[in-house]
């Protein structure tokens, strides 16, 4: 099965079997890097020169984006990026799919878990692990790694003292 039809797949129906379908593939793709930085991939040739015009700026944050494609789908913070450079050029139906896909994304972090050491949230970069984070509008003011026979999890103690718990998928040993 390739790519499109698995995300057709989970776009149509979001179950838990089509969610993990569509993460297995996205961490099979060709520039899958679970320790990507968006912004760094940004940084490195678009959307950054102020000495462009904010539409040519825009076009480089979607050109480059869509470079690191299918790696970076369901990542909130890329499919923001898109949204946001999409309505800059005027692309407002893109833009507005866009903002359903990063909301979505956030859905899939969340899934099932409750963020608690019995039922993490499960993230297929770490950045995601802020995404939620910020969206939830919580701030980490500590991060630990902890292993165990199945999997790898980042645990992050907020400033009310309380802990959430992310496993790393591209880390699980199963």
């Amino acid at each position: 099965m390739t790519f499109p039809n698995i995300m057709e797949d989970f776009l149509r129906d979001p179950t838990p079997e089509h969610r993990d379908r569509l993460r297995a593939a996205i961490m099979d793709a060709p520039r899958y890097d679970p320790l990507v930085s968006i912004a760094g991939l940004l940084a490195d040739g678009s959307g950054t020169d102020t000495s462009t015009d904010e539409a040519t700026a825009a076009r480089a944050v979607i050109d480059t984006i869509w470079e690191h494609m299918p790696a970076l789908f369901l990542s909130p913070q890329a499919h923001l990026h898109l949204a946001r450079a999409y309505s800059t050029v005027g692309a407002h139906k893109d833009s507005e799919r866009e903002r359903k896909l990063a909301a979505l994304s956030l859905d899939s972090i969340r899934g099932d878990g409750t963020g608690g050491e019995d039922s993490p949230y499960q993230v297929l970069r770490v950045e995601d692990e802020y995404d939620l984070l910020a969206s939830s509008r919580l701030r980490s003011v500590g991060q630990t790694l902890r292993e165990s026979d199945e999997s790898a999890f980042d645990i992050h103690t907020l400033e009310d003292g309380a802990s959430l718990w992310f496993e790393l998928l591209w880390r699980r040993r199963s």
